[in-house]
């Protein structure tokens, strides 16, 4: 698989909507090789595939994953699908009738969820004069693994404290795993580890396992 830049892929879909391939038909291709890549790697290990959409395009792509998933879904919108314009709006009108949407305000996360982010947000602070930039600023965002950030900055805290220490060895027990990234997950109970080596895991790879436990401690 090749990979190419943001600026490269743009031009690539502006020649072949100048070609005669409608933006719509790319959006569906792009939805359909999500969804296949999700059941391919997913459906085994996850309970569900659960979707955020914003109001552009990003959130057509969503739809059009959800829609053709054969695996358990929730979709949540953060903007009525009335605003939708083009080939999102193409794309909810398709699929509306096979998405199990869920109001935002009922939404909770449940262990061996999937989260497929179909947002965008942007957000920048020079700390040196204060200037601030946000492109929808205003609106939430699934932390995802971002959250991990702030509780390695906790336990920090309650170190210079002295109410935590990663010093201190920890037993791996099997009803502590948690699914997802990682490898803890893999490794035989009974292990030991420090606490410290627990924070490495959570912010090098990502591990699920570590980062769970760390954030009871917290």
């Amino acid at each position: 698989m090749k990979i190419v830049s943001v600026d490269t892929m743009r031009r690539l879909e502006k020649a072949a909507v100048e070609s005669g391939v409608s933006e719509y038909k790319l959006m569906r291709r792009a939805g359909a090789g999500a969804a296949a890549v999700i059941e391919k790697y997913c459906a085994s290990r996850f309970r569900r595939a659960v979707f955020f959409c914003g109001g552009g395009n990003n959130a057509g792509d969503a739809i059009v994953c959800a829609g053709l998933l054969n695996i358990p879904h929730a979709v949540i919108f953060t903007r009525s699908p009335g605003s939708f314009k083009g080939a999102a709006a193409e794309a909810y009108k398709e699929f509306a009738p096979r998405l199990n949407t869920v109001p935002l305000e009922e939404f909770d996360f449940a262990p061996g969820d999937v989260i497929v982010d179909a947002l965008l947000g942007i957000g920048f602070k020079d700390m040196a004069t204060g200037e601030e930039l946000y492109y929808n600023g205003d609106r939430a965002f699934p932390l995802a693994s971002v959250y991990k950030i702030f509780v390695l900055c906790e336990l920090f805290r309650q170190q210079k404290e002295g109410t935590f220490s990663f010093a201190e060895r920890h037993t791996l027990l099997e009803s502590e795993k948690s699914i997802g990234s990682g490898i803890l997950e893999m490794i035989g109970e009974g292990a030991v580890f420090s606490l410290m080596d627990y924070a490495m895991l959570m912010m090098a790879i990502s591990d699920n396992t570590a980062t769970d436990y760390l954030y009871k401690r917290a």
